[in-house]
Protein backbone atom coordinates (compact mmCIF):
# COMPACT_ATOMS: atom_id res chain seq x y z
CA UNK A 1 0.00 0.00 0.00
CA UNK A 2 2.61 2.15 1.00
CA UNK A 3 4.00 2.27 -2.72
CA UNK A 4 1.04 2.96 -4.42
CA UNK A 5 1.14 6.09 -1.57
CA UNK A 6 4.12 6.74 -3.70
CA UNK A 7 3.85 6.66 -7.05
CA UNK A 8 0.43 8.86 -6.31
CA UNK A 9 1.86 11.31 -5.06
CA UNK A 10 4.56 11.08 -7.47
CA UNK A 11 1.97 11.09 -10.21
CA UNK A 12 0.48 14.58 -7.86
CA UNK A 13 3.50 15.98 -7.77
CA UNK A 14 4.08 15.38 -11.69
CA UNK A 15 0.88 16.98 -12.51
CA UNK A 16 1.35 19.86 -10.72
CA UNK A 17 -2.09 19.57 -8.68
CA UNK A 18 0.25 20.12 -5.46
CA UNK A 19 2.99 22.52 -4.60
CA UNK A 20 5.97 21.00 -2.41
CA UNK A 21 9.26 22.10 -1.23
CA UNK A 22 12.10 22.19 -3.78
CA UNK A 23 14.37 19.76 -1.45
CA UNK A 24 11.28 17.66 -1.49
CA UNK A 25 11.18 17.37 -4.98
CA UNK A 26 14.66 16.90 -5.43
CA UNK A 27 14.83 14.18 -2.85
CA UNK A 28 12.59 12.48 -4.72
CA UNK A 29 13.45 12.87 -8.08
CA UNK A 30 17.17 13.84 -8.08
CA UNK A 31 19.36 17.34 -7.96
CA UNK A 32 18.09 18.23 -11.88
CA UNK A 33 14.44 17.55 -10.36
CA UNK A 34 13.04 20.69 -11.86
CA UNK A 35 14.49 19.77 -15.69
CA UNK A 36 12.76 16.43 -15.32
CA UNK A 37 9.67 17.74 -14.49
CA UNK A 38 10.06 20.48 -17.28
CA UNK A 39 11.04 17.59 -19.75
CA UNK A 40 7.57 15.94 -18.63
CA UNK A 41 5.53 18.40 -18.64
CA UNK A 42 6.88 19.69 -22.55
CA UNK A 43 6.20 15.94 -23.36
CA UNK A 44 3.13 15.46 -22.04
CA UNK A 45 1.64 18.79 -23.61
CA UNK A 46 3.28 17.59 -27.00
CA UNK A 47 1.81 14.34 -27.50
CA UNK A 48 -1.71 16.15 -26.19
CA UNK A 49 -1.48 18.49 -29.14
CA UNK A 50 -0.50 15.29 -31.47
CA UNK A 51 -3.90 13.67 -29.70
CA UNK A 52 -5.69 16.57 -30.95
CA UNK A 53 -4.18 16.90 -34.17
CA UNK A 54 -5.10 13.49 -35.09
CA UNK A 55 -8.53 13.58 -34.00
CA UNK A 56 -8.97 17.10 -35.74
CA UNK A 57 -7.84 14.56 -38.22
CA UNK A 58 -10.04 11.76 -38.09
CA UNK A 59 -12.95 13.86 -38.09
CA UNK A 60 -12.12 15.76 -41.66
CA UNK A 61 -11.75 12.72 -43.08
CA UNK A 62 -15.24 11.56 -41.56
CA UNK A 63 -16.77 14.44 -42.28
CA UNK A 64 -15.32 14.22 -45.95
CA UNK A 65 -16.59 10.49 -46.65
CA UNK A 66 -19.92 11.37 -45.24
CA UNK A 67 -20.21 14.45 -47.71
CA UNK A 68 -18.84 11.56 -50.53
CA UNK A 69 -21.97 9.27 -49.58
CA UNK A 70 -24.93 12.51 -49.25
CA UNK A 71 -22.84 12.89 -52.93
CA UNK A 72 -23.10 9.68 -53.78
CA UNK A 73 -27.01 9.68 -52.67
CA UNK A 74 -27.81 12.59 -55.10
Amino acid sequence: MSNFKLKYLDSLLESDYILSPQKVVNDLWGSNAQEKMEFSYDAQEEKRRKSMSNAQERMEFSLSEKFLQIKKSC
